[in-house]
């Protein structure tokens, strides 16, 4: 007779613990990426910069909204 899987608590801290070096990372990518826009079709504004760097936050809050909401259903 087989025996029934013990699901293993999950980790959140672990699963979260790297959150802060991706946006680090995130954010980093995204003002290098628009400042060699800016330098190369700016018109000495940095719009590029401002406008990646705020699609990445928006994006990557938005995805931490989700994979939080999926664990709080993933407990109920």
């Amino acid at each position: 007779m087989s025996k029934p899987k013990k699901q293993k608590p999950s980790n959140k801290y672990g699963k979260y613990s790297g959150l802060g070096m991706q946006l680090m990372v995130l954010l980093f990518l995204s003002v290098w990426i628009g400042q060699k826009l800016d330098s190369k079709w700016g018109n000495g504004q940095q719009y590029y910069t401002v406008g990646i760097l705020l699609f990445a936050l928006i994006t990557f809050f938005y995805k931490l909204f989700l994979e939080l909401e999926k664990d709080r259903h993933d407990q109920s």
